[in-house]
């Protein structure tokens, strides 16, 4: 579908919703808090990621992200590289009255996708309506694939898995590409929300 300054318009005046998110670029939004968007979206319905647009819907536009100007490829590019599995993305930069708006579109992924940094997050809606971003739960993760199977679960235990005999005791876990949970021998951050997250296994403290 394409996506033009018309288009952007309307987008920015109906607010965000499920599958609209607004980003400011005014103090230069990094790569990092972009991806992480994008791949909340992706885990939600889908949608679309308006960079240069503030909460309100003000069109303030983008800052160039490659020299002078921004590239749509490199843009897309940068996104399947910073994403487990690679996320497949539609860029546009469309002027704005003056103002360049980077639009970034992803359809819903079957499976979990998550940062190189270990971010699982996705776009969910408040009682109110309002969206909001929300941790990817692993329970979660069986309404998205056939793929995956839910955990056995003992009422009144921990849902989080045994320790592998032999492993360190901090391990984390991580969703691989095909939505199964992999245990890690190495003390990796496991985030689930805007803030890190780590899994630790039951009856260890903090």
């Amino acid at each position: 579908m394409y996506i033009d300054a018309d288009s952007i318009r309307s987008i920015a005046a109906g607010g965000e919703t499920l599958t609209t998110e607004f980003t400011s670029d005014r103090s230069r939004l990094n790569d990092r808090t972009l991806v992480e968007a994008v791949t909340r979206m992706a885990n939600g319905q889908g949608g679309t990621v308006l960079v240069g647009v503030e909460d309100d819907g003000t069109i303030t536009g983008s800052r160039p992200r490659h020299g002078t100007s921004t590239d749509p490829a490199l843009m897309q590019a940068l996104i399947a590289n910073l994403t487990v599995p690679p996320l497949s993305t539609t860029v546009d930069v469309v002027d704005v009255d003056g103002s360049a708006v980077i639009a970034v579109r992803v359809d819903r992924s079957t499976t979990p996708v998550g940062t190189r940094h270990g971010v699982y997050t996705r776009r969910a809606l408040r009682q109110d309506g309002t969206p909001e971003c929300v941790p990817y739960a692993f329970h979660e993760c069986p309404t998205r694939s056939t793929r995956c199977s839910p955990a056995p679960r003992t009422p009144g235990r921990s849902t989080v898995p045994d320790r592998p005999a032999g492993r360190p005791a901090r391990i984390s876990t991580r969703v691989s590409s095909s939505g199964s949970v992999r245990w890690l021998a190495a003390p990796v951050a496991m985030r689930t929300s805007c803030r890190s997250t780590t899994v630790r296994p039951p009856g260890r403290s903090a």
